[in-house]
């Protein structure tokens, strides 16, 4: 038995892929679906799904879009940096103080 606590991972990209993993496992839980049952849908083998579920990095990312259309969630990837809901590139977009002005010459009259 493991007797050490599960502590969240403090990188924000780790936090991401664990929070991940965590929604496939209950979206696949709340579908009655054992973890064989998803690889077998998607191609991949028991111990894929497992470290999926976990959030791990050495996944391809192909796996884990394989499994969210295996769940049915695949709609919800187009929102991802999409560009429309990217407020901070909308922001820079249309700021006027970052704006390139190209340095003004002085005239030469020498001919």
């Amino acid at each position: 038995m493991d007797t050490t606590a599960y502590t969240p991972s403090p990188d924000p990209t780790r936090r991401a892929l664990e929070r991940l993993g965590t929604r496939l496992r209950l979206a696949r839980a709340r579908r009655k679906l054992r973890q064989i049952d998803l690889a077998e849908k998607i191609g991949r083998s028991r111990a894929t799904i497992v470290e999926i579920e976990k959030g791990s990095g050495k996944v391809e990312i192909e796996a884990y879009i394989s499994a969210l259309s295996a769940l049915g969630l695949l709609e919800g990837l187009d929102l991802v940096a999409d560009p429309a809901l990217d407020r901070d590139a909308q922001a820079l977009i249309f700021s006027t103080t970052d704006k390139r002005v190209r340095p003004k010459k002085s005239l030469n009259n020498d001919f």
